[in-house]
């Protein structure tokens, strides 16, 4: 064999990504990725949770705009914007790597708004964003925990949603929400069932308001009712059964939310203003009616008028009588109201 001729590539090397001179790999078009420090042990898989640490700033004049000391995400669940998303899937415990992305890899055409809870600056529209991650951890897939390992993991998840909710993304925060519910059945935990009960009432409360903002109606109703049916004296829920009843003009369901509030917190200025509101709502209601009927007992005026006129010789010498008839029983219904 001649020893100056090219060795054959390694398989490793088969379809790798294309390093730039600045060291950075290309992902995809548009996302760029560049390995500081490689980690050890295997890359992370598909639905591994990654415990890691990272800061997002603008591209274009590096304002950073969000710092993140530690968060457990999982690869696959889009608890974070796509190009970071991709970059996760690159992790190893200890790696530390710098992601760029275009704005329709990061927060899009919308951007996001700022959150004072979170520390967090608003990223206006179309934002190029760089992310520089440290990752801690590996941790394990989907469904291998149990226990109190599974309750911590829905924790996890519930403050995630919490974090989308604090930033407006409801779809989002109502998804992480509702996956915590799927998995979760405090009746399953006896040594922390009371703390089981706090995370699933939390997220069912978050998922009752997000369904709202979303516009979600009827499906906010079914959530409100799955909270009462686990906590059925909790402020939250009954104000917010309330809220729902009022929007669907479900008047008797209202009107047993706001009593049952007012009689377990007296002190609470929210039921009595829903209380008024239901008052009005109804007086409103009341006065439509009233309008519709008057409306109605005029147009019966004007057609039994015009049947007056009709000629004798008509073919339906029943429709004046009729006519009259119907005018006297749409008076009576107005008078009444």
């Amino acid at each position: 064999m001649d020893a100056t001729a090219p060795s054959e590539p390694q398989a490793d090397d088969a379809g790798a990504p294309e390093v730039a001179e600045d060291g950075f790999e290309t992902l995809l078009p548009g996302v760029r990725y560049k390995e500081i420090a490689r980690g050890e042990g295997p890359a992370a898989d598909y639905k591994q949770s990654v415990t890691c640490s990272y800061t997002a700033e603008c591209t274009k004049t590096g304002e950073v705009f969000e710092k993140v000391e530690q968060r457990t995400l999982r690869i696959g669940d889009a608890d974070v914007p796509p190009g970071l998303e991709l970059a996760l899937r690159r992790q190893r415990a200890g790696t530390r790597a710098v992601i760029q992305a275009e704005w329709r890899f990061a927060y899009g055409e919308d951007g996001r708004p700022a959150s004072s809870m979170d520390g967090t600056k608003a990223v206006e529209p179309r934002t190029d964003v760089t992310w520089r991650i440290s990752t801690l951890s590996l941790g394990r897939g989907e469904g291998e925990s149990e226990g109190r390992d599974k309750l911590n993991e829905l924790r996890e998840k519930k403050d995630l949603g919490n974090n989308h909710f604090r930033h407006s993304n409801w779809r989002k925060a109502a998804q992480n929400y509702q996956d915590v519910l799927k998995d979760l059945n405090p009746e399953a935990y006896d040594e922390c069932r009371d703390e089981a009960v706090s995370i699933y009432v939390a997220c069912a409360n978050n998922l009752v308001f997000a369904l709202m903002k979303l516009g979600d109606w009827l499906k906010a109703e079914q959530a409100v009712c799955d909270v009462l049916g686990v906590a059925p004296d909790d402020e939250k829920a009954l104000y917010r059964a309330a809220k729902i009843a009022l929007h669907l003009s479900k008047w008797a369901e209202a009107d047993a939310a706001i009593l049952r509030g007012r009689s377990l917190y007296p002190a609470s200025p929210a039921f009595p203003r829903l209380e008024s509101a239901l008052k009005t709502q109804r007086a409103k209601y009341k006065e439509r009616r009233k309008q519709m009927s008057r409306s109605m007992a005029g147009a019966l005026f004007a057609v039994d008028g015009a049947v007056d006129e009709a000629p004798a010789s008509s073919t339906f010498p029943w429709y004046p009588v009729l006519g009259g008839c119907v005018v006297a029983v749409a008076v009576a219904v107005a008078a009444a109201l």
